[in-house]
This record gives structure tokens, sequence and C-alpha cells, in this order.
């Protein structure tokens, strides 16, 4: 005859610690002539208002932050391909000559 594995799970257990839950649990399994009995895991239950996220408050960026960011890169591509422009002429006047 196959053997099977059942899982079952007992919520509202009280007690003082998870040990004391687990040895109860045990005990009363035992009582009930279930030899082969093996408590895994017992998990505390957190109520809903334990459960609720920290609400942070959100700081706003500074005034106009975006735009003095977006003139910065602006002003950088500028600088970029002004320099490959006089690089390029610097280059092509040697070669000229």
């Amino acid at each position: 005859m196959p053997k099977y594995r059942a899982t079952v799970r007992i919520e509202g257990l009280v007690g003082d610690s998870a040990d004391d839950v687990r040895g109860a649990v045990l005990t009363k399994l035992k009582r009930a002539s279930l030899d082969e009995v093996r408590v895994t895991n017992v998990e505390r239950i957190v109520p809903r208002t334990e459960m609720r996220p920290r609400i942070t408050p959100r700081v706003a960026p500074a005034e106009g932050a975006w735009r003095k960011e977006s003139n910065a890169g602006g002003a950088l591509l500028l600088v970029a391909a002004g320099w490959a422009v006089w690089f390029l002429w610097s280059m092509a006047s040697r070669l000229i000559e």
C-alpha cells in the first residue's frame, strides 16, 4: 500500500511562544493516535495594524531642478560638439598646408 504525506494548516492557536504552541499541537495529535507527526513550522500571525508600511513624506524637488539639469546636459553637449568641430578643422587645415 502506498504511503502519503498530508499538510495540515491550523490557525487560531494561542500561546506565549512558538515552542509552547508547537508542544501543545504535538501533544494533541499524539492523543489522537497520530504517532508519526512532525511540526515543521509555527508562524506568528501579525495583525493588519502592524503590517502597515511606514509612510514617508515625499520631498518635492527644488524649484526648477529638472530645468537646471537639462541645461547642464545641453551645455556639455555643445562643448563636446564645439571641441569636435575645432579638432576636425585643425586637422583639415594641417592637411591642406
